[in-house]
């Protein structure tokens, strides 16, 4: 009996090779048709079923060992927290939806809301004179034009500190879904801005953000807002009502302070008494979110 791998005769009994250790031995293999594969144009058709049988295995096996490294990889990726992108600086962890966004939300919430004077100088400015950076997706300086409105462009996660601070003209102006923050006295003493539209992606409001903004008489917050910083809405005296939601961690001090024509703050059942001490309002102004059974 010859083994079909390497043409050595073994034993009838054998179920290893003892010269190449291959497992299963063919027995009507001889030496001179080994020899023979290296030098005819075709196999010899009593090998021919044998080594298409070996092939066959060999690339089954290499699949199979190809799925276990790419599972074993995934494991030790999720393990890890990141992805083959992310090695590569390609992208974010992609999987996994959720750890993708809030590491996005991670970076861009540490974006700083202060710009440099090197940021003004590469600043990009848009039709209406605005001036951004592009390289980290913030609004550095509103208009310096006229305009009566302003559509922040798509994309910004950040308006910087005092960009539209005493801005004469700006009655109404609108965010991106993409906003985070809103910088310190960003609109502080527009005192023609009447509305503000903000978006669920907000999350921090600076101090000063809205200071003396006198026309402003609506604003709503979105679940989703986390922090409100000292004096952001200091004498709005038009503001009427507002809902603070669930989500805001932190609010600071002074935030409706001199908001005379204030009557009503709308607060979460469960934090009444938080606000109301936060706020220094009595339970007059101050009072539970109203549900639907309330109506």
């Amino acid at each position: 009996m010859y083994c079909k791998y390497c043409g050595e005769k073994i034993d009838e009994d054998s179920i290893f090779c003892s010269h190449c250790g291959k497992r299963i031995c063919a027995p009507k293999a001889s030496v001179e048709e080994i020899a023979l594969l290296g030098e005819s144009e075709e196999l010899p058709k009593n090998l021919d079923k044998d080594i298409a049988t070996i092939i066959q295995r060999m690339e089954q096996e290499f699949r199979r060992e190809q799925v276990a490294n790419e599972e074993a990889l995934e494991q030790i990726e999720e393990k890890n927290d990141i992805s083959k992108e992310e090695k590569k600086g390609e992208c974010f962890p992609v999987t996994n939806e959720q750890k993708k966004n809030k590491r996005i939300e991670e970076v861009l919430s540490h974006i700083p809301s202060k710009a440099s004077e090197d940021e003004f100088i590469t600043a990009w400015q848009d039709k209406k004179n605005a001036s951004y950076n592009i390289g980290s997706n913030v609004l550095l300086k509103g208009s310096s034009e006229e305009y009566v409105e302003y559509k922040v462009l798509k994309g910004v996660v950040c308006i910087c500190d005092s960009a539209f601070y005493k801005n004469s003209s700006i009655q109404s102006v609108s965010f991106p879904k993409s906003l985070i923050t809103i910088g310190s006295f960003a609109f502080g003493d527009c005192e023609k801005l009447k509305e503000v539209f903000l978006h669920k992606g907000i999350k921090t409001i600076k101090e000063g953000a809205f200071w003396g903004c006198l026309s402003l008489n609506d604003i709503l917050f979105y679940e989703g807002l986390e922090s409100i910083g000292d004096d952001a809405f200091y004498n709005c005296k038009s503001l009427k009502k507002i809902t603070l939601p669930k989500s805001l961690k932190e609010i600071g001090e002074r935030v409706f302070e001199g908001c005379t024509s204030l009557k009503t703050i709308f607060v979460p059942k469960d934090r009444v008494e938080f606000f109301r001490e936060k706020l220094k309002m009595g339970s007059e102004i101050v009072k539970p979110k109203p549900t639907f059974w309330d109506w």
